[in-house]
């Protein structure tokens, strides 16, 4: 199953294309790939060494299972349900699937609440090195938090994450449900083919992966995505006006389109 991940939220948020391209990029396309640098390489190392760290001082207190020594994501999902009917207070890489959607939170929290498990259900945390919540954060925990309700009922009202300073960032997941799951179903759409409309900024070379073959693409079409400073709601505006390259937009009369 290639299930949809909160790994692709957070990709789609930095580039829409770069889920396109890991889905479907040509031989071509995947020559242009940029290599992970080694300063990417260490703060994800930073990121495990602080999660696995966090997790050892947790189980020194507190009754913890961990899910992640099952590597088939089936098995691990069998076994964190498993372990939320056994009512276990913290449960760490638990797999949560919903169809074609996985989610695997740091840790999952027992609270008192109402779920088909009993008087008790649990939240989704991360554990980030941020000092506050980012965007694709909130989104990524809304879906975990989704595929929460889905598995054992009941309404997500929190979420968090622990940052490096063991402060723990809560919010309302139900706050960012709408465009996470409108995410979702863009990120069906483009699994199932469709290309998103051309898109250039710095995100797409200094954070994903394909930005060179972001820029080829909108320079072969000339496409208002290389327009300076025009943010990706503007652009959608301008092509449903039926602006799409740069030429277009020199020929545009600014005053016509006051207002919109």
């Amino acid at each position: 199953m290639n299930y949809i991940t909160a790994t692709r939220i957070f990709q789609y948020i930095q580039c829409p294309h770069w889920p396109y391209y890991d889905w479907h990029a040509t031989d071509t396309e995947r020559a242009l790939k940029r290599k992970v640098s080694d300063g990417e390489i260490k703060r994800w190392e930073d990121g495990v060494t602080l999660e696995e760290g966090y997790v050892k001082e947790l189980s020194r207190g507190e009754d913890i299972v961990d899910i992640s020594i099952y590597t088939n994501a089936e098995e691990a999902y069998r076994k964190t349900i498993q372990a939320m009917e056994d009512g276990v207070p913290w449960i760490y890489q638990g797999t949560l699937i919903v169809e074609d959607l996985l989610g695997k939170p740091d840790l999952l929290y027992r609270i008192p609440g109402t779920s088909i498990l009993g008087n008790y259900t649990y939240i989704p945390i991360d554990i980030k090195s941020s000092h506050s919540l980012q965007k694709y954060q909130k989104l990524q925990l809304s879906f975990y938090a989704y595929l929460i309700e889905k598995n054992i009922g009941g309404e997500m009202t929190a979420a968090s994450i622990v940052n490096a300073n063991k402060v723990h960032i809560g919010f309302d997941p139900r706050l960012v449900r709408t465009e996470m799951l409108d995410i979702v179903e863009t990120l069906r759409d483009i699994r199932n083919g469709k290309k998103p409309a051309c898109v250039l900024r710095k995100n797409c070379s200094n954070i994903g992966v394909w930005g060179a073959v972001c820029e080829a693409d909108a320079k072969a079409k000339n496409d208002i995505a290389l327009l300076y400073n025009v943010d990706v709601k503007r652009l959608a505006i301008l092509r449903e006006l039926g602006i799409h390259t740069v030429y277009d937009a020199a020929r545009m009369n600014p005053k016509e389109l006051e207002g919109i």
